[in-house]
């Protein structure tokens, strides 16, 4: 009987397989399905005893918790329990949702799939806004529709939201984004000279749509000047006002004011 082999690709800054760490079935020619690099293999009986470990550790640890909630935290028959709501750990605030409408800071698993329905929608959406940007340069213009529109993976990596009527940013929202820049998983990305980094801004649909262009617009710029000069980012980076929308969520005018940050691998 053939022995099943696994293989995990190691091109982290082109291949979204890579960069998700996902395992990839071993075609025949031992290349990555998605961008033909070769893949590290490894077979099925070495994969199984890596869970080992794990499964050993996480058995102790159920082991213990329940002798520590036993004999320390579980209230005795008297009620000597605490009954303030607090719960280990301190703050009792639930983990933020992998969904980007929750999230601020850099995204924990960008998608780099340009075939995913979401990134063909800002795909569409941005090349249709290039040609309306008053502020850039036909060069500019030709440039960043060629690096879109060609691109080989693209997805958004950060997300900076904004209060009604801030159009620039401000000590918390500087704060998210230099915390967001140097993260690992962003650092890598951006060591890639060829990346280039697409900064779109956005209003909700609330009051004049000009004024919310204009208002988008600035957003953009803002975190685009801040990337240079605060974060350090030497990247090729465009601004690009989306004006007003109400596509992240149209229940809540509120998540629709921000500025998202892109990475496009031309």
């Amino acid at each position: 009987m053939a022995t099943v082999s696994y293989g995990k690709c190691t091109n982290k800054l082109r291949c979204a397989l890579a960069f998700n760490r996902e395992p990839v079935f071993v075609p025949l020619d031992g290349r990555c399905p998605e961008c033909g690099q070769p893949l590290v293999v490894e077979s099925l009986a070495r994969r199984r005893l890596k869970f080992i470990p794990p499964l050993l550790f996480i058995a102790l640890l159920a082991v213990g918790g329940y002798y520590g909630w036993k004999y320390f935290i579980a209230p005795s028959p008297g009620g000597g329990g605490t009954t303030d709501g607090r719960t280990l750990g301190g703050g009792g605030q639930s983990s933020r949702t992998n969904d980007p409408n929750n999230q601020e800071g850099a995204l924990r698993n960008p998608n780099f799939r340009v075939e995913d329905e979401e990134n063909a929608r800002a795909r569409r959406e941005v090349l249709a806004r290039i040609e309306r940007m008053p502020r850039l340069t036909p060069q500019q213009k030709s440039k960043l529709t060629a690096s879109v529109d060609t691109a080989k993976s693209m997805g958004m990596i950060i997300i900076i939201p904004f209060e009604a009527g801030k159009n620039s940013l401000g000590p918390r929202e500087t704060d998210i984004l230099v915390k967001a820049t140097q993260n690992p998983s962003i650092q890598r990305l951006t060591d890639d000279p060829t990346l280039v980094l697409v900064v779109l801004g956005f209003a909700d649909r609330g009051g004049d749509p000009k004024q919310n262009l204009e208002a988008s617009i600035q957003r953009a710029e803002s975190v685009q000047t801040a990337l240079r000069d605060r974060c350090n980012i030497q990247n090729v980076t465009y601004a690009v006002g989306m004006g007003g929308s109400d596509l992240i969520d149209p229940n809540i005018a509120a998540k629709n004011r921000r500025v998202e940050i892109w990475a496009v691998f031309p």
